[in-house]
């Protein structure tokens, strides 16, 4: 029995049950693939941006002038003169990397709040042992977004909270491997045995780190829309229950973590196989970009969708507790 007073499911069951919500709801799987096509289309724009700010694409500036568009050659111009000012660049550039920063943030956290209200609520509908209709909620989208609306402060801060913890690790991962290459270009040996050590100490603790932290992360998202807690209390409760409960815990991650590769390998396999085989057959580069990018992009939607899977069954893993009105709401709670 855990400190909230819900018993944890067997991991196995959970996964089952986290299975079971996504297949029940299908439409959930549109949030993920939603905030990978903006991330996606954020970057590419950004990337753009950027590189006009830095003059680097000459040729566009015949290609404005060629399409006789007055206004779109004089914005493209003064893009252009932004960039004259390096500090001035600089500055923009930075800026507009902290905007699509907190943008995405707060995306992904609008998400991943209206995600584990809906999947809590499908998981509290199913008795044990349900069948998969005992899983379909209502409106799926009704609960989305009552839940993404609720929870936002909450989620907004718990996924900083978790970004924070991510790049720390990458800093125990990062100045070692400054320190390597400081040592490499600068032909010091002595930095070079100081980064190959850090390196290699640095590896062990940022994969335990980086599992430890997404276990948190996902149970202090259960926990805030479970128990409606804040952000700190939220992960205060997570460390609380996983601590009563840490075997089921660490077996859901990896078997979680098992089931990601075989969804990445049922995939990068025959996408392999296909692009070689066409290449061996000569049906040209296209061909081969064509298969792979086909390939890669379902690759992408089984992830996202795998994805929702993993959060529902961290969400099964303790059933719900009698406190858990907070996050079903009346209207979808079960009958």
């Amino acid at each position: 029995m855990t400190p909230s007073g819900s018993p944890t499911r067997p991991a196995g069951v959970a996964f089952g049950r986290g299975v079971s919500q996504v297949v029940a709801n299908p439409g959930l799987v549109l949030a993920p693939l939603a905030f990978g096509g903006a991330m996606a289309a954020c970057f590419v724009a950004a990337g753009f941006a950027v590189a006009l700010i830095l003059r680097v694409p000459a040729g566009l500036r015949g290609a404005a002038r060629s399409l006789r568009d007055r206004r779109f050659s004089e914005f493209f111009e003064g893009l252009q003169g932004i960039g004259g000012s390096m500090p001035g660049t600089v500055v923009l550039i930075l800026l507009g990397i902290l905007v699509l920063g907190l943008a995405l943030t707060a995306v992904a956290a609008w998400l991943r709040a209206g995600l584990t209200g809906a999947l809590t609520a499908s998981d509290a509908r199913a008795p044990e042992g349900a069948p998969l209709d005992a899983f379909r909620l209502p409106s799926p989208g009704r609960a989305f977004f009552e839940a993404a609306g609720r929870l936002f402060g909450r989620f907004f801060a718990l996924v900083n909270l978790y970004g924070l913890a991510a790049t720390c690790l990458a800093a125990l991962f990062l100045v070692p491997l400054a320190v390597l290459v400081a040592g490499a270009f600068g032909r010091r040996p002595a930095f070079l045995v100081v980064g190959g050590l850090g390196f290699f100490v640095a590896l062990p603790v940022l994969a335990v780190g980086g599992a430890a932290a997404r276990v948190v992360y996902l149970s202090a998202c259960r926990a805030a829309a479970v128990d409606g807690l804040d952000a700190l209390g939220a992960v205060a409760r997570a460390l609380e229950d996983l601590r009563a409960a840490p075997g089921r815990a660490t077996v859901l991650y990896l078997l979680t973590v098992a089931g990601g590769m075989a969804v990445g390998l049922a995939f990068v396999v025959p996408r392999v196989f296909l692009t070689i085989a066409a290449g061996a057959a000569g049906q040209g580069a296209w061909a081969v970009f064509g298969i792979s990018g086909l390939f890669f992009a379902l690759q992408m939607t089984a992830t996202l969708a795998y994805e929702t899977v993993v959060g529902g069954a961290f969400v099964a893993l303790w059933q719900p507790a009698p406190s858990a009105g907070d996050a079903v709401p009346a209207e979808i709670s079960p009958s």
